[in-house]
């Protein structure tokens, strides 16, 4: 054997394994080492067509992304290239919101980076509509305005008992030097078809296109239904009141409330969900006392108030009662002992809120007859904790209307805190709690004798309520409901009434007699019951009483 050939083979097998083991060892030092990182970023569906693509700009964790003005930030879609490896959260290709700045997450195996991503609108470089908001022409209530620039329309909502016409209250347009077809201030009516504004620059004209969208607001007249009917015009009026000694009566959604001095003082309730329809008698132990021992009745959920009537004298005591119920004994609420023979209180009694916590007791001065001649007087008993503070009296002067005391009733308004809406013979005003005006309802939009009105809101509506004992034209008895949608609240909805909109504002009207009315009190009064409708009580001396259920 020739060893030394064997000893060269077995060096030359060693070098070459060596040389094996240094090539793998350098084959895994040159790697390179893993990143999550993106590499580049863009935006696949920008531009009014949706259908460029803009690369984004990376700097660091920071990438931003300037499309044209027209893109829709609202569901943009984007494409990222990582490092080898790595993965995105979220996954190209979906479509994300960027109206504000978004992480995203880039992972490699054990390694994170998160990534901000903002995308921009560049300033534009042809006509455009960059805003525009509009309001009702007759409230300023803003109304929701959505501007689709890809779509060049502009969206506008509101209820079908708001006003269709608005008045534009801002627009932005570019770029400088751009001019539109119109301008702040100006109106729009939406009840007419293709309304529009043009933007115009460098000879190119972008046309937008208001859309009116009116969403079902408030009760479908068609849909009202009678839950009871004891009127004159039916023929039905009850004997318990079909006289001129019935003269106040109220409603709480079980039990319809009447007082009478027929054949003694009396208040009568009637169960309307009874089989048998009849009167029964509240206790009337302890109440006697004034010109009149009972008077006229309110109800506050299942508690009753009653009053006697006093008049044309001094030391006279006018008392106002409360039942708990229909089976408790009266208590006393309230004394008042008249201080002149210019007084006459108790021909008109308002509860607001719970005189036994906080509330109050109101009670109108009945103009002559007894009371401050074409007066307007309204004496305010403020209960806190259940104790009454001194009488608080308003007479405003009036502009519109006199003799609002006469059968003036007061009532709250729901969602306007510290004020009140008074009623009776001449027109309406508003109070503040301090008895001064806050508003005048002129009588060329309620008329006269409109009395007991009462604000309510159903299903986005905001109704108008009162019942009128005698038009200026002798129609008689009935009750009206108007729409004060409008604004936003119940004053300015109220305001927001004219004499040439108030037709078009009454939305329902019921009669309760025939042409044939006399001008004595009325009463209104809206209950909500189980399935959240609205039963509106309508009552008048001599016509008796109707009960109307409005749906939607």
């Amino acid at each position: 054997m020739n060893f030394k050939n064997v000893s060269l083979l077995s060096t030359t097998l060693l070098l070459l394994m060596a040389m094996g083991v240094s090539f793998t060892s350098c084959s895994s030092d040159d790697d390179p080492k893993p990143e999550a990182r993106i590499t580049e970023f863009s935006i696949t569906n920008a531009g009014q067509s949706q259908d460029l693509v803009i690369q984004g700009v990376i700097a660091g964790n920071n990438v931003t992304v300037a499309v044209p003005y027209e893109t829709d930030l609202t569901s943009l879609t984007f494409e990222a290239v990582l490092t080898n490896g790595a993965s995105i959260t979220p996954t190209s290709g979906t479509a994300l919101d960027f109206t504000e700045a978004r992480n995203m997450v880039v992972i490699n195996g054990d390694l994170s980076e998160t990534y901000s991503v903002s995308v921009t609108k560049a300033d534009p470089d042809a006509a455009v509509l960059k805003a525009i908001e509009v309001a009702s022409a007759f409230t300023n209530e803003a109304y929701q305005t959505d501007l689709n620039l890809m779509n060049q329309t502009i969206t506008v909502t509101f209820n079908n008992l708001q006003a269709d016409t608005v008045v534009i209250t801002s627009m932005e347009f570019g770029p400088n030097g751009a001019v539109a077809s119109t301008e702040a201030g100006k109106g729009v009516d939406l009840s007419l078809p293709d309304q529009k504004i043009t933007i115009s620059f460098a000879g190119e004209d972008k046309v937008y296109t208001f859309v009116p969208n009116i969403t079902t607001a408030g009760f479908d007249a068609t849909k009202a239904e009678t839950i009871m009917d004891k009127t004159s015009l039916a023929g039905l009026v009850p004997t318990e009141m079909n006289d001129n000694n019935s003269r106040g009566a109220d409603y709480n959604g079980k039990y319809v409330f009447v007082t009478s001095r027929t054949n003694g003082n009396h208040v009568y309730y009637y169960d309307i969900e009874a089989a048998v329809f009849e009167a029964k008698e509240l206790d009337m132990t302890g109440v006697d006392g004034g010109s009149w021992a009972i008077s006229d009745v309110q109800c506050v959920g299942d508690a009753i108030y009653a009053c006697n009537m006093v008049m044309a004298a001094a030391d006279k005591v006018f008392k106002v009662y409360k039942w708990d119920n229909v089976n408790a004994a009266p208590s006393v609420v309230l004394s008042y002992t008249t201080t002149n023979d210019k007084q006459r209180l108790g021909d008109a009694l308002s509860i607001i809120g719970d005189p036994t916590g906080d509330g109050y007791i109101m009670a109108s001065n009945f103009p002559g007859y007894g009371g401050l001649a074409d007066g307007s007087e309204v004496y305010m008993w403020k209960a806190t904790g259940g104790t009454f503070g001194d009488a608080v009296v308003s007479n405003p002067t009036l502009e519109e209307a006199n003799k609002l005391g006469q059968y003036g009733r007061v009532n709250a308004l729901p969602g306007v805190p510290n004020k009140f809406l008074v009623s009776g013979a001449e027109a309406m005003y508003i109070i503040n709690t301090d008895g001064t005006v806050d508003y005048e309802i002129s009588g060329d939009v309620i008329q006269g004798r409109a009395m007991d009105a009462n604000v309510f809101e159903y299903n986005g509506g905001r109704y108008l309520s009162y019942t009128v004992n005698r038009e200026w034209q002798a129609e008689g008895a009935f009750l009206e409901v108007v729409n004060i949608t409008e604004g936003a609240d119940a004053v300015a909805g109220i305001k927001a009434l004219t004499p040439e909109s108030i037709a078009s504002k009454v939305v329902y009207k019921k009669m309760l007699s025939g042409p044939i009315d006399p001008w004595v009190n009325a009463n209104n009064t809206v209950v909500m019951n189980a399935d959240n409708n609205p039963e509106v009580f309508a009552f008048t001396v001599l016509s008796g009483f109707i009960i109307e259920e409005l749906n939607r």
